[in-house]
């Protein structure tokens, strides 16, 4: 399910009689751009090299999102089917939402170098509703004490959370979900955001956050590490965060295709089409 166990696969497995591969997909081909030395950067161009030369090799290639799928189809000159993250039963209606000055933001993610938290909290502490937001961060990570760090440096109202299991209460409890990524295949907490019913501004990544949010018409993006659109997002929501839960509203509607039935029944039907083939 990540590129460079795929490669070791292909290049070691292929060769053997009757031995089927099914390749899933979970980030995007843009993960294989960034590096933080010089050693990663010649691994991820071996490994980029790699996907492009042997991924024809399986017999099926899935992705999670439409956007990685068709990237990843341009790359590897190969039909890449769609599976998307089988991740949504059911909207959860909140209570009666009951408008504040308090802006209570919500953030679940790694702290690592792809979900760029630094955007995230430079958009808080370059916004006229600083003082009037509360951020919950829920994740782990390498880059805790960095985040720690700044958010001291800047005098921002955060409190972190391991990351947990029941995320419920964090989706129940927050008024606008915030998503900062660099890259992605398809976050499943946006669509469990979603389902929550809480509006969401998120980086346009690549990829997953267009489809999730139906390229802007169902929550706002700003572009990856714009920092002052997302500034100016935060505002307006402080102005009128009603206009936020009516583009809310209709991004509940674009969560059937992420149905858990639904994408179980498609991975199913693809491992039958496996079967078939071996009789």
């Amino acid at each position: 399910m990540q590129y460079f166990v795929n490669v070791f696969i292909l290049f070691f497995l292929s060769k053997i009689e009757n031995l089927k591969i099914f390749i899933y997909e979970i980030n995007h081909t843009t993960e294989l751009d960034f590096s933080k030395n010089i050693i990663e950067f010649i691994k991820k161009r071996i490994i980029k090299f790699l996907v492009k030369n042997l991924y024809y090799k399986a017999d099926i290639v899935a992705a999670n999102s439409k956007e990685l799928g068709k990237d990843l189809s341009s790359l590897i000159k190969k039909k890449v089917e769609i599976i998307f993250n089988p991740c949504f039963t059911k909207v959860t209606l909140p209570k009666k939402k009951i408008f504040s000055k308090k802006i209570r933001i919500l953030n679940i993610a790694r702290f690592e170098y792809q979900k760029d938290h630094l955007t995230l909290l430079k958009g808080i502490s370059g916004s006229k509703v600083k003082d009037s937001i509360e951020l919950n961060l829920v994740g782990y990570g390498s880059k805790k004490s960095e985040i720690l760090d700044y958010i001291v440096k800047n005098n921002i109202n955060c409190k972190i959370y391991v990351k947990n299991n029941n995320l419920r209460y964090f989706y129940s409890s927050n008024d606008v979900f915030v998503y900062s990524s660099i890259y992605e295949g398809l976050p499943t907490v946006m669509v469990e955001a979603a389902s929550h019913c809480m509006p969401i501004i998120s980086s346009k990544f690549k990829s997953g956050s267009k489809e999730i949010l139906g390229n802007g018409q169902f929550g706002y993006l700003f572009k990856v590490g714009d920092h002052k659109r997302l500034s100016q997002l935060l505002n307006n929501f402080s102005k009128n965060p009603k206009s936020f839960y009516l583009k809310e509203k209709k991004c509940r509607k674009n969560l059937k295709k992420f149905l858990v039935s639904l994408n179980v029944k498609k991975f199913n039907s693809l491992l039958d089409s496996l079967f078939n083939k071996t009789n």
